[in-house]
């Protein structure tokens, strides 16, 4: 059994009282090679939220949580819509931002908006962090926080049963390791050549489909 003494002072203080979130320490996210600082060290979260009829004239790119991929962070289905097809209060997004679905968060859909949406507006469901370019590369944050590492290490903070969510403030305080950006940028170049391979192979899997359902087709 794993137990752990917790001053009243400090559950009463974070308002949180499951016996998962304290039962390990501060720093379970670590690195041998790299130093390891808290996401809000290197990030800035947007909070800025509009009604979809008052932004950029009503028609604008929007991404709700079935927009975006578990695990890869690939795009689905983003389109241009206009605001009677989105009636909620929206945050805004802008290029450069990384979206991280607090719902489910072990589904691990995390999304780095780069082109062709350069802005527009996302569910409240997300939380839009903005990289400190000087710190942390949008693309390398963006894998980093989909992994499955991230993922078990925020299980603990999820609250609710059924929609089992994560707050701004638990994500913020999650510690990433950051090494030096020419590090990052070679690690995103690998990444980027493994995503253009797994894009080709998905749609060459569309494509084998296709040519079954016509051959089948064919004796109609």
């Amino acid at each position: 059994m794993i137990s752990r003494i917790v001053p009243l002072k400090k559950l009463s203080d974070a308002g949180r009282w499951r016996a998962a979130v304290y039962l390990h320490g501060d720093d379970d996210i670590v690195s041998t090679k790299y130093t390891v600082k808290a996401l809000a060290d290197v990030v800035q979260e947007s909070t800025t939220a509009t009604s979809p009829s008052e932004f950029r004239g009503g028609r604008f790119y929007y991404i709700g949580l079935e927009h975006v991929e578990p695990i890869t962070g690939d795009p689905i289905d983003v389109a241009i819509v206009g605001p009677g097809e989105v009636r909620s209060r929206s945050k805004v997004f802008k290029r450069g931002d990384v979206l991280f679905a607090r719902l489910r968060p072990y589904l691990r859909k995390v999304l780095l908006v780069e082109e062709p949406f350069m802005e527009g507006l996302c569910s409240t469901e997300f939380i839009v962090l903005r990289p400190r370019s000087t710190s942390v590369s949008a693309s390398f944050l963006r894998a980093l926080l989909s992994s499955r590492l991230v993922a078990e290490h925020l299980g603990r903070f999820q609250a609710g049963a059924a929609l089992p969510r994560i707050s701004a403030k638990d994500l913020l305080t999650l510690k990433i390791p950051v090494p030096k950006k020419t590090i990052q940028d070679a690690t995103v170049a690998r990444l980027e050549k493994l995503k253009h391979k797994r894009q080709a192979i998905k749609q060459q899997l569309i494509d084998l489909a296709d040519e079954q359902e016509n051959i089948i087709n064919g004796f109609f």
